[in-house]
């Protein structure tokens, strides 16, 4: 048996050129799928064998409620016949689950594994058709995310009350050895006659980690502190995470459907720009400023500033620090002060440095905020649910590299991990409401049957 889908005739369709020649219009106007697997004398039952709890079971319970006409639709009208797009799309998340990323290794597991028996209905796809398929996710990846989430949101596990946003770093496919050529380097190179060895993945960028220089990306995610759901991702060229909270938290108001209660994020989104787009927003943020010590300055109702002993803090003009412009404001007379020598031991005065082009009452004022007590409590939420996704998927997942090439590819890799680690929340979380509600079914005929046997024998229940 072969799974049709009609998609209607098609008048207008190009002819496409094969072999030289100028093919003729499509003879098959629809797609069709392979069967999934022809009926044996004694099949196998996989879920009798599989546990409760096992990932191929709760993928494959979820993907059959969702809905994937949308991913259906990638598919084209031509061409060999298909594996179902359900099924191969449940082996490639049980995969990315267990930390498989090899497309070798997913054909032999889909030969010689049950878990790929049970999510794939017995496909057995090869390598070339494995690769293929995870190209065409670069475009159905999001789709997919969007649709896992929508399935989250109405079952209620997202509580939308404080969603932390950070960053990591992961190295890309091509070689790290290119890192080394500076643009000096590459000049006296070239000079000698010799050709500069090119990256294999030129969407990449050096970026400074934890280990040192690497060249990779910056990927970004975004999650509910409550349920550990994560709710945006993106992947940028920048090292830098400060450019990255404005369009994360776009991406958060477009994937929930309305602005969350509060979003956190460390002192590396620490930026003049965000805080203004936040602001923008109505966005509740609450970032962790770098360099400030506002417990030392207070803000009048005229929006002035002032220090301990009540003189103001006036602008005095721009300069530089460590390469970045800053302006300068300073307290003046406080040689004449008590505390001289003490607060301040310059004759210049007590100094306050700001970024250039930012809002010394706001930036204050946003300091004072996540260095109080809902701020402080805010972060420590913060640092125990993000950093776990992070660490899940590096170490769980084995994700430390990337294996597929450009920004498509490397944003379809991050994506799906993130995908098939909010499905299995999802499939967890419903199996936990139907346990609930099975329980509360069996108490509730349990009590009617006693209630039952009570008013037929009412002498035995007094006894």
């Amino acid at each position: 048996m072969q799974e049709v889908l009609d998609l209607g005739l098609r008048e207008d369709s190009e002819s496409a050129v094969l072999d030289g020649g100028l093919r003729n219009r499509h003879v098959r106007r629809q797609v069709v799928f392979r069967a999934v697997s022809e009926p044996e004398l004694y099949p196998m039952d996989f879920s009798s064998v599989l546990p409760q709890d096992c990932p191929s079971r709760l993928i494959r319970s979820t993907l059959d409620q969702l809905d994937l006409s949308g991913f259906r639709s990638l598919y084209k009208d031509f061409g060999g016949i298909a594996y179902p797009a359900d099924a191969f799309l449940g082996v490639m998340l049980l995969a990315y689950s267990l930390g498989i990323r090899s497309s070798p290794r997913i054909e032999e597991h889909c030969r010689y594994d049950i878990r790929f028996m049970h999510v794939g209905h017995g496909i057995i796809p090869d390598e070339r058709t494995i690769r293929r398929f995870r190209r065409r996710l670069d475009s159905g990846a999001g789709m997919l995310f969007n649709s896992v989430l929508s399935a989250c949101l109405k079952e209620g596990l997202v509580t939308k009350r404080l969603i932390a946003v950070d960053g990591t770093k992961i190295v890309s496919a091509a070689s790290q050895l290119s890192r080394w050529f500076t643009e000096e380097e590459e000049a006296e190179i070239n000079a000698m006659g010799l050709s500069v060895p090119e990256s294999s993945d030129p969407d990449s960028r050096i970026m400074k980690d934890h280990s040192g220089y690497v060249r990779g990306y910056n990927c970004q995610a975004a999650v509910d502190c409550d349920s550990g759901i994560v709710v945006a991702i993106d992947v940028t060229q920048c090292s830098n995470d400060r450019p990255s909270l404005s369009p994360m938290v776009k991406k958060i108001i477009e994937n929930l459907g309305e602005n969350p209660e509060k979003v956190v994020a460390d002192t590396g989104y620490d930026s003049t720009e965000g805080l203004q787009a936040c602001a923008e927003l109505e966005v509740d943020a609450i970032v962790a400023i770098e360099g400030q010590s506002p417990t030392f300055w207070t803000i009048t109702p005229e929006d002035e500033i002032l220090c301990p002993m009540g003189q103001p803090a006036t602008f005095v003009g721009e300069t530089t620090d460590r390469g970045k412009p800053i302006q300068v404001l300073r307290v003046h007379g406080c040689s004449a002060c008590m505390f001289y020598g003490t607060c301040c031991s310059t004759r210049c005065g007590r100094t306050l440095k700001l970024p250039v082009g930012c809002n010394p009452i706001h930036r204050i004022l946003a300091a004072y905020r996540a260095r109080g007590p809902e701020g402080k409590a805010a972060m420590v939420e913060r640092m125990a649910s993000i950093e776990p996704v992070f660490a899940d998927i590096k170490w769980n997942k084995k994700m430390t590299r990337f294996l597929l090439r450009g920004m498509p590819g490397v944003t379809t890799e991050w994506t799906l991990a993130h995908t098939v680690r909010n499905l299995l929340i999802l499939a967890r979380a419903i199996d936990g409401i139907l346990a609930f509600l099975f329980a509360i079914y069996r108490r509730q005929i349990f009590e009617t049957s006693n209630r039952i046997l009570s008013l037929a024998h009412p002498a035995q229940s007094r006894h």
